[in-house]
């Protein structure tokens, strides 16, 4: 069985941002999880660490979209 390789997409400003990319790119039919706990997400010092991975085959089509999605930036 082929074993898929993710990469991160980037960081993310939110939680609240990173759980809307994660909606936007399923409905676009790329995989993709969440990285980050919530504890970490209590630290504002550790926004940073709201990640999404995603397949690496994906990564430019899922830059692309969010691009359109988040004109003022996502990362």
């Amino acid at each position: 069985m082929e074993q898929n390789e993710f990469t991160e997409l980037g960081n993310f400003k939110s939680l609240h941002q990173a759980d809307l990319a994660q909606e936007i790119l399923e409905s676009n039919d790329i995989n993709c999880f969440i990285v980050g706990s919530s504890e970490d997400v209590l630290d504002m010092a550790d926004v940073q660490n709201i990640r999404v991975r995603i397949n690496k085959d994906d990564q430019q089509r899922a830059a692309q979209i969010l691009d359109t999605f988040f004109p003022e930036g996502w990362k």
